[in-house]
């Protein structure tokens, strides 16, 4: 979750705080030769797909990485998303929201009274966000469009030695430095691994629709932070998401934190 780990750094420096058809007969009454069906999709090509059906598709997420657990709810044809992040910072809980309905981007958080008041955070209160005002649109949870995107298929496009271990299980190394969404490390974890950033293992389940429902990372022997755990459920039958109300315009200081 590289992008929430900066964030919370930079709010404590602010704050002063840490198919196929049936052939048709010709006009002889002979069916045309057969053509020879398409070779399945490589184990890689499949996990790609997994990754792509989710943005069609409505469902929670569970996502655990570092200490950190989100929370959510992903729902592609409504173009909107909803989640929360919650950890510990030097023995403080803190929390950020985001809630997406395209095109527009709410954010909440709470960290603690004395920072949330220099931030000028109110406590379960949603902020608006005007995003001419954000530098970089990897502050969110969102494709360039403005959509809400979870930034997997290009871990997957990136990922080596792809093997499938039984139906709908696969295995294989993922490059955690691509995506800038939820499943990256830090900027900082990133410089000292280096490399090694680019072969990460995991693990992955496919349902059988062809949707990604489990992925996990092992950063044993590189870097435990990185290790994730992240789980795709309910699929269709969440609750719908909704504009927040009482929401107010985020101020200066909030944007100073986005922009790190």
């Amino acid at each position: 979750m590289k992008h929430l780990r900066a964030l919370l750094a930079v709010a404590f420096a602010v704050a002063g705080t840490a198919a196929c058809g049936t052939a048709e007969p010709d006009a002889a009454g002979t069916a045309p030769p057969a053509v020879a069906s398409s070779a399945p999709p490589s184990p890689k090509d499949t996990l790609v797909s997994a990754a792509k059906a989710l943005d069609a598709a409505s469902f929670s997420l569970r996502i655990s990485q570092d200490g950190m657990a989100g929370t959510g709810r992903f729902d592609g044809p409504a173009k909107a998303m909803a989640f929360e992040v919650n950890t510990k910072v030097q023995g403080q809980k803190v929390s950020f929201g985001y809630l997406v309905i395209a095109p527009n981007v709410w954010f909440k958080g709470d960290l603690g009274t004395a920072a949330n008041k220099s931030l000028g955070i109110t406590k379960g209160k949603w902020m608006l966000i005007d995003q001419t005002k954000v530098e970089s649109k990897d502050a969110f949870p969102i494709d360039d469009t403005g959509n809400p995107s979870l930034a997997l298929a290009p871990m997957f496009e990136a990922a080596s030695g792809v093997v499938k271990t039984d139906a709908g299980h696969f295995e294989g190394k993922l490059d955690v430095s691509v995506a800038n969404k939820l499943f990256s490390a830090d900027a900082e974890v990133l410089q000292k691994i280096g490399d090694k950033a680019k072969s990460v293992p995991f693990t992955a389940a496919v349902d059988e629709q062809g949707r990604l429902k489990t992925l996990k990372l092992d950063g044993t022997g590189i870097d435990p932070s990185i290790s994730t755990e992240a789980e795709f459920t309910d699929f269709g039958a969440i609750q719908p998401i909704t504009k927040p109300a009482g929401a107010y315009p985020a101020p200066a200081s909030v944007y100073k934190m986005l922009n790190g």
